[in-house]
């Protein structure tokens, strides 16, 4: 999963994990995220809120994907990000974080033993799985000259963007992810699972944008 793969390329699980986990939800057709802009006194723009809406249930989610995301919806099928259930995102988060590393430890990649390999306890097989992270993590990071270097480099669609932009958020290199998309309209891939409020000078970059400063901190 996207929070598994961000865990083992550096060894922690914080709020990116989260925030790529709930876009991977989204992408993946399980809900989808408005964009809205709050209104202040006199009508000023104060932000931006999100609204998700579920589209089907969980199943076919990873046990801890799955309780995060019914923890999105308590209160219905449709939710704003400001008005979440706070204590209960709390405690859920927490359990999210732990069930990612627990996750890790039953596919053999961390030692459940204390043994102590290379990278913190990483065994040997997850050793050579953090490899794999790093090099696909140098991969979505890499501008166009160096990725032409890669063997066979896949096309960049617009389905391409979306499908491996949750792991890039997960690694921390959306924006270089999106940069390799400048010029080519990603809206085919993204209008099923993201409503920004100004669609018109909507961008592979933008979108980033909007989910880095706006979505993550909400």
């Amino acid at each position: 999963t996207p929070a598994e793969i961000g865990h083992l390329e550096d060894d922690s699980s914080d709020m990116a994990e989260v925030t790529a986990t709930i876009i991977s939800f989204a992408v993946r057709g399980y809900l989808k995220i408005t964009q809205n802009k709050k209104t202040g006194i006199g009508g000023i723009f104060g932000g931006n809120d999100y609204t998700l809406t579920a589209l089907k249930p969980a199943k076919g989610l990873s046990p801890s994907e799955a309780g995060l995301f019914g923890t999105l919806f308590l209160s219905g099928n449709t939710v704003k990000l400001d008005d979440l259930d706070k204590s209960a995102m709390a405690s859920e988060i927490t359990s999210f974080k732990s069930a990612t590393k627990k996750s890790l430890e039953n596919k053999g990649f961390y030692a459940k033993d204390g043994g102590v390999l290379d990278k913190g306890n990483l065994t040997d097989v997850g050793a050579r799985h953090w490899a794999l992270v790093d090099g696909f993590k140098l991969f979505l990071n890499v501008v166009e000259k160096d990725r032409l270097k890669f063997t066979d480099a896949p096309e960049k669609t617009p389905e391409r963007f979306s499908k491996l932009l949750p792991y890039a958020v997960a690694l921390g290199v959306e924006q270089q992810w999106a940069k390799q998309f400048e010029g080519i309209d990603v809206t085919q891939s993204t209008n099923g699972w993201y409503n920004g409020s100004n669609m018109a000078a909507f961008s592979a970059a933008s979108l980033t944008s909007d989910l880095n400063s706006g979505f993550s901190s909400a």
